[in-house]
């Protein structure tokens, strides 16, 4: 039997899309029979982007001052990652800080002149490793879910994940990919390859085979299917002539994501000219297609006048959907021809949460786990639909 918690969730939208459009027209949710001022103005303030390729760069931000959501796309499908303002990991692990400076060690230092560098430690201490703030990515605001509408066929494919500099490029040149970032000094961009279905048991090592300019850094990142790290490089110098690297994986882990990252050390274009990125079997390699382009992505735009936030949609692409976050109802609703699944989206670690299906409302149940001066918390998401409408609620 569902919790409380679930329970609530499950009622919370069931109540809007089942007994709601018996008494109201679905049309009203999203055009209430009201006048709205200045809608000349706040039609020509609607925001217009013309792709909605990157959760980071290129998503649209809806909300109600409660929940907010992110509205993007990958591949065929489009994405809303869903928050709430109260559903935060607020645990905070200081157990391997250094010890807290005192004011007489303060007045000591400013005494003797000598530089004071941080942290700060008794006389003839000495201090190394982890902090909470370096190790933990708590405390911090949680994920509480995405919502995935599409379904369409799937195939790896390169898309944009960071992009620090004024100019950030992914071009194919005399056989090999280059990947360039000019901008602020130590400024770095990331494109990620996937979905992959790697199994490190049949491919334990990845090779990376590149050169490039003498200002270059390089990264790659292996990321599993919930997010987690499967492998990362860290920064490494990229070579002038090309060299071949090979990185050991650790075992019984599935790659779902390869990223990589370039730096620039000065700020001047800076570039990586990567010509083989591969895994390596024991008797088989299974390579990264650096040619692939990008899936097309659709346009999309904000209506102001209407609060709602609109994917424009394309035959060959992510679908045409409509979000808006009711202020009275507290809840998302959407109106898309798409269909819909709710996905758990775990920030640190495996999912260790409860999902199922109850009358045809998909639920997900999670705790956050506690520290000896905070409880911890729990939270559920649900999603109803009927027809093109679909609710979430988070409680």
């Amino acid at each position: 039997m569902p919790s409380g918690l679930q329970r609530r969730a499950l009622l919370f939208c069931g109540w809007l899309l089942l007994l709601g459009p018996r008494t109201t027209k679905a049309e009203e949710i999203l055009d209430p029979p009201m006048k709205i001022p200045f809608p000349r103005a706040l039609a020509r303030a609607a925001i217009h982007v013309s792709s909605l390729s990157s959760p980071i760069d290129d998503s649209l931000l809806i909300g109600n001052g409660d929940l907010q959501a992110l509205l993007w796309s990958e591949g065929p499908d489009l994405w809303l990652t869903l928050t709430k303002n109260d559903v935060w990991d607020a645990r905070l692990d200081t157990s391997k800080d250094p010890p807290l400076p005192t004011l007489s060690r303060l007045k000591e230092l400013g005494r003797s002149g000598a530089p004071i560098r941080v942290p700060i430690l008794p006389a003839g201490a000495a201090w190394s490793g982890g902090d909470s703030y370096g190790d933990h990515p708590y405390p911090c605001p949680r994920i509480c879910a995405r919502v995935r509408l599409g379904f369409g066929p799937r195939r790896a494919t390169w898309h944009r994940v960071r992009a620090q500099g004024f100019l950030n490029s992914w071009t194919w040149r005399d056989g090999r990919a280059v990947m360039g970032i000019q901008g602020k000094p130590k400024a770095s961009n990331g494109y990620a390859y996937g979905p992959t279905r790697i199994s490190t048991d049949e491919y334990p090592t990845l090779r990376v085979v590149l050169s490039g300019t003498e200002n270059a850094r390089f990264y790659v990142d292996a990321m599993g299917p919930s997010g987690t790290v499967v492998f990362n490089s860290g920064w490494i110098e990229t070579p002038i002539a090309s060299h071949e690297f090979r990185f050991p994986l650790p075992p019984e882990r599935r790659v779902r994501y390869v990223i990589l990252y370039t730096w620039t050390e000065d700020g001047n274009l800076a570039e990586n000219r990567f010509e083989t990125i591969e895994f390596l079997g024991r008797r088989r390699r299974s390579p990264v297609d650096l040619r692939i382009q990008s899936d097309p992505s659709t346009s999309g735009h904000l209506d102001l006048r209407r609060a709602v936030a609109i994917a424009d949609g394309r035959a060959d692409g992510p679908p045409r959907a409509e979000v808006r976050a009711l202020a009275d109802n507290n809840l998302f609703l959407i109106r898309t021809s798409a269909e819909a699944e709710l996905v758990a989206a775990p920030t640190f670690g495996p999912f260790g949460g409860k999902r199922g299906e109850r009358d045809e409302v998909q639920w997900i149940h999670q705790s956050i786990p506690g520290d000896l001066d905070w409880p911890g918390m729990e939270f559920a998401v649900a999603m109803a639909h009927r027809g093109e409408w679909k609710a979430v609620s988070i409680v």
